[in-house]
């Protein structure tokens, strides 16, 4: 590799946490215990719902569920998801099904994106009143 490549790749390593973005461009933002957690929906019609999410690196999402059934197939980084007392690695490549009201929290100790699919469709990403 050249050394403007190397150059480029140790300056890109160490970008904010965060991609520069606001709500007014379709991306919504999560309410996180620690951290950033930007969303945006990609597709929605009928009963399903597909949005890509962004945490940054230490972001921690507090405990909650959802009414929907929830697939979370991460792409890039790793999450560690708590759920009935259990602790679950889930790297780039990896996906875990979460039913309704499965009570669930999430760890990102590096940069992560993935995408969360929903049945029945969620009307509602970003809404900070949800369980």
């Amino acid at each position: 590799m050249s050394k403007s490549l190397e150059r480029l790749r140790e300056l890109t390593d160490n970008l904010s946490a965060y991609p520069e973005v606001t709500k007014g461009d379709g991306y919504f933002e999560v309410d996180m215990e620690k951290g950033s957690c930007f969303g945006q929906t990609f597709y929605e019609e009928g009963n399903i719902t597909v949005s890509g999410f962004f945490n940054s690196k230490d972001s921690r999402c507090k405990s909650h569920s959802h009414m929907e059934k929830e697939w979370l197939i991460v792409f890039k980084g790793e999450m560690v998801l708590a759920k009935d007392g259990k602790l679950m690695n889930i790297k780039a490549g990896d996906y875990i099904v979460l039913e309704p009201d499965e009570l669930h929290s999430a760890e990102f100790f590096e940069d992560t994106k993935y995408v969360a699919i929903t049945i029945p469709s969620t009307k509602d990403w970003g809404n900070n009143g949800r369980t």
